[in-house]
């Protein structure tokens, strides 16, 4: 039985005394075969909405301490604001990475691998990843791939919320909130 974790959310949710449940994911591949029939996982605003700060706010995090560990990425930055993610790399390039509400996906464009737009997808159990649809790779193991080139050693996104490792969605029976991600069959 996987263990579980309560993670307050309700200053990020506006709903207070809200929790969610989350549990660590078995597994989340880094990329998922073409043949697998994509089901787009459906939440709410406000689940997309915390679901998509958090994957910013740890994918800043991350680029942050890489440009700060690799000498060749210095004079580059990173600035989160309004729901985008700006990181220069001196030059080497910039990415973006930026939420998508109306359509509920994360977009990224990348020096390296151009646009791509990342949905949320469900893998059996295994929910919580952002997936492109074209190639079956997430957007954690795309920045790990990318950057682990250019950086010449792992850089470990994939750790990152929501990166695969760490991450399981399960019904929430105690906050009423009707669980953090919904049945894709049964949408209200």
């Amino acid at each position: 039985m996987l263990g579980s974790r309560l993670i307050s959310s309700g200053l990020k949710l506006g709903l207070s005394n809200q929790k969610l449940l989350l549990s660590p994911v078995k597994f989340c591949p880094s990329s998922i075969s073409l043949a697998f029939k994509f089901c787009s996982t459906k939440v709410d605003e406000h689940t997309y909405l915390y679901l998509t700060n958090e994957t910013l706010e740890s994918i800043n995090d991350k680029f942050s301490e890489i440009i700060e560990d690799h000498e060749k990425l210095s004079g580059g930055d990173t600035t989160l604001a309004d729901g985008v993610l700006t990181v220069k790399l001196a030059e080497f390039g910039t990415y973006v990475v930026n939420k998508q509400t109306p359509n509920m996906q994360i977009w990224l464009s990348s020096p390296v691998s151009g646009p791509a737009r990342y949905d949320l997808q469900s893998s059996g159990e295994d929910l919580g990843c952002w997936v492109y649809k074209h190639t079956g790779e997430t957007l954690h193991s795309l920045l790990d791939r990318e950057m682990g080139e250019l950086v010449g050693e792992d850089t470990d996104f994939q750790e990152c919320f929501m990166g695969g490792r760490e991450y399981d969605s399960t019904p929430d029976v105690c906050s009423g909130i009707g669980g953090l991600i919904k049945d894709p069959e049964n949408i209200e």
